[in-house]
């Protein structure tokens, strides 16, 4: 594996295991669950940490 691959590799592990805590799971605070499709809709608070947390990651 060349460095760009190894650095790439290293990047994307270092990304799922932030993405894998529950502190930036968009559901993990959920305002309430749809009846007809059982779908749970985060709370504003969640949808904009969430947001804040993905421009991070895309500003590294």
């Amino acid at each position: 594996m060349d460095k760009y691959n190894k650095e790439k590799k290293d990047k994307m592990e270092e990304a799922q295991e932030q993405v894998e805590g529950t502190q930036t799971d968009i559901y993990s605070n959920t305002e309430y669950t749809k009846d007809d499709s059982n779908v749970a809709v985060p709370t504003e608070e969640a949808v904009e940490e969430a947001k804040e947390w993905v421009d991070d990651m895309n500003r590294r």
